[in-house]
């Protein structure tokens, strides 16, 4: 049995060093980016100045797309990318990403016809996007047109008038995509990175030709670090134009945000797997509806953001517009009246300022300002290729080159406190949490487990380890002590 990396939180060390790389952001960008980087050799740290994971990619919709969109724009390029990225999930991460049926059904309007959707089947019979990069047996089978009677099998109560067939496709699914990020980081550290949670950014300053001295501070501790590096990569999403400022960027903005967010409804999945849904009028937006945990997870709604709107979650009124949209496309299901569990909302990258509409691509922008070391800002609009773009950032930092990349070690045992046969113990979260740096009740409910999605579940985790923290993940506050030592 192979042995199980710990991410361990320690300043030791730290203050004072020489660091090839620094990654401040440890969504799945900044985490995959410090895979790739210590798996080349480079000395790595990686920061961030809240949890692992805790913003667009804990709030994601959690599906990995393989390329189907883009055949809609004949972005066959990306449609083939997309497709390898998912099979590079699939191989790389079979215990946290899964392959899932997504139906889409077909009444006649728009792109959204029957014909439509078998030119999109011979291109992408034609492109190969059918996970060629999988093992025989675990490839997914291709896009495919079923009948109305089967849709309305999978899922019943489907609205039938103008039902003319459905489009049926896999992608791929990750329920948790904290750990995810998690087990990335793992990665990372298992090369030699060193990964800090609640440690902030504060000033970088031009040391010397090709090097600049980052300020950091501990936000458990108070204590300021001082640390020099030749590269710094900034993949701090929605924090991206505040963070390049600090770093002396060229004050560009870089994000544009819009704002996104999903929902988890407390109503009964209305079939298995993904059901695509399109409200009956035009300019319409589609949604997804997943399967997850015995629920409805809804998304993804988006909305333009307002000039000094400092507030960038939905309102109530479009949280509750997205709801009427669901009741209208099938009104059998009863998502307009099911209770909102969870508002899953973050900032993500538009296309200009005041638009709604979401950037496609992401980007990668060196920033020559300020002088000292190289400074790159990675600007990310999809999880699924977060591999692909760790790997270009790579690259240019390094000139070249590829990470040699040794399998993922062990991850973690004791997270899925939901789906398990044999009850959850103090010893496991604690074990846990000592080995994968929680310093937070919320960090542990929230994103070392998912014990988030289930209120039973979450204060039975509470129960069993509250005491244990220096406050109640249940107050919404988060707690400023780390676990006893003496119970690791």
């Amino acid at each position: 049995m192979k042995a199980v990396v710990s991410i361990p939180r320690s300043l030791d060390g730290i203050d004072g060093q020489t660091f090839d790389v620094v990654i401040v952001g440890a969504g799945i960008y900044g985490a995959l980016c410090a895979v790739e980087a210590a798996h080349r050799g480079l000395r790595t740290l990686l920061v961030d100045r809240a949890d692992f994971g805790a913003g667009a990619s804990f709030k994601s919709l959690r599906t990995i797309h393989g390329g189907l969109r883009y055949l809609q724009t004949l972005d066959l390029p990306r449609a083939r990318a997309s497709s390898r990225q998912r099979d590079w999930w699939l191989a790389n991460f079979p215990d946290l990403v899964v392959a899932r049926p997504c139906l889409m059904p077909l009444y006649g309007r728009g792109m959204r016809r029957p014909a439509a959707f078998r030119a999109a089947a011979v291109l992408a019979h034609l492109l190969r996007l059918n996970s060629t990069g999988l093992p025989a047996e675990r490839r997914l089978p291709a896009l495919r047109l079923v009948g109305a009677l089967e849709v309305r099998q999978r899922f019943p109560g489907i609205p039938t008038g103008g039902l003319m067939s459905g489009a049926l496709w896999f992608d791929a699914f990750m329920p948790e995509p904290s750990r995810i990020v998690i087990e990335c980081i793992r990665w990372a550290v298992s090369a030699g990175a060193r990964a800090l949670n609640y440690v902030e950014l504060r000033g970088a300053q031009p040391e010397r030709a090709g090097s600049s001295r980052l300020a950091l501070v501990d936000r458990v501790s108070g204590a300021e670090l001082t640390v020099t590096t030749g590269a710094t990569i900034n993949a701090t999403g929605s924090s991206v134009d505040e963070v390049a400022r600090r770093l002396g960027g060229s004050g560009r903005s870089l994000l544009l945000p819009t704002i996104a967010w999903n929902l988890l409804l407390d109503a009964p999945p209305p079939g298995s797997g993904c059901l695509a849904l399109t409200p009956p009028r035009r300019g319409a937006q589609t949604y997804f509806l997943h399967s997850f945990h015995g629920r409805v997870l809804a998304g993804t709604g988006h909305a333009a953001v307002a000039t000094g709107d400092a507030n960038l979650t939905p309102s109530a009124a479009l949280i509750q517009s997205m709801r009427a949209d669901l009741d209208t496309a099938f009104p059998d299901a009863g998502l307009g009246q099911a209770r909102v569990l969870r508002v899953l909302a973050d900032v993500l990258p538009g296309v200009r300022p005041h638009d709604r509409r979401l950037a496609m691509r992401p980007r990668i922008h060196r920033d020559s300002a300020g002088g000292g070391a190289a400074l790159w800002h990675v600007v990310g609009v999809k999880f699924t290729e977060a591999s692909d773009v760790a790997r270009r950032v790579l690259h240019l930092v390094c000139g070249g080159g590829n990470a040699d990349l040794r399998p993922r070690p062990a991850g973690g045992s004791g997270w899925d406190v939901l789906d398990r046969t044999e009850p959850i113990t103090r010893t496991a979260l604690l074990d846990l949490a000592a080995s994968e740096s929680v310093l937070y009740l919320e960090d542990l409910i929230e994103r070392r487990t998912n014990a988030w999605c289930d209120a039973d579940t979450r204060q039975r985790v509470e129960a069993l380890v509250g005491d244990d923290f220096a406050g109640a993940a249940t107050t919404g506050q988060k707690t400023r002590a780390r676990i006893l030592a003496s119970e690791r």
